[in-house]
């Protein structure tokens, strides 16, 4: 009896063995824009103190020129470094989203290879039972002719 080899099981291991890169590759991207957001968020909270900070020097009047120039500056590197993160984090979130549809791309082409092997297992369930059918059909046919055989010696050994 032969054993069930799916034709196209080398292509199905390979597509299987990318889909595994691919999500390693969507995760570490995940993880990316995590950190980016993260950083944004400390960026935002360093704005929110440098805010507090300034308006405590206004309730304080205490050498206010050189203070809020220190403020407005810190203000301005908070400004541009969240521009930048923003963009950072607009590349990384297309990158992200670019990962996702290879991943989903891969994952339908393992569905219609997976449909293929199954369907090819099921037509070499049927080509099995049609054999052992065949072969039960045999056995029947020759042990028919075989006992028509033996009567038939039987009679002539009678005579």
């Amino acid at each position: 009896m032969k054993k069930f080899k799916f034709s196209l099981q080398s292509i199905f291991d390979y597509i299987q063995t990318v889909e595994k890169s691919q999500i390693a590759d969507l995760n570490n991207a995940m993880i990316l824009v995590k950190q980016l957001y993260e950083q944004k968020n400390m960026l935002e909270e360093a704005y929110n103190r440098n805010l507090a900070s300034q308006a405590e020097v206004l309730k304080r009047n205490m050498d206010l020129p050189e203070e809020l120039n220190k403020h407005d500056a810190y203000f301005r590197y908070l400004r541009d470094e969240k521009k930048e993160l923003l963009q950072k984090i607009k590349k990384a979130e297309d990158e992200r989203d670019k990962c996702r549809d290879k991943l989903v791309e891969t994952k339908k082409q393992i569905k219609t290879y997976t449909k293929l092997k199954d369907e090819q297992y099921r037509l070499y369930l049927q080509e099995l039972q049609s054999e052992e059918e065949k072969e039960i059909g045999d056995l029947i046919s020759f042990n028919k002719v075989s006992g028509l055989a033996d009567k038939g010696i039987r009679e002539m050994a009678d005579i």
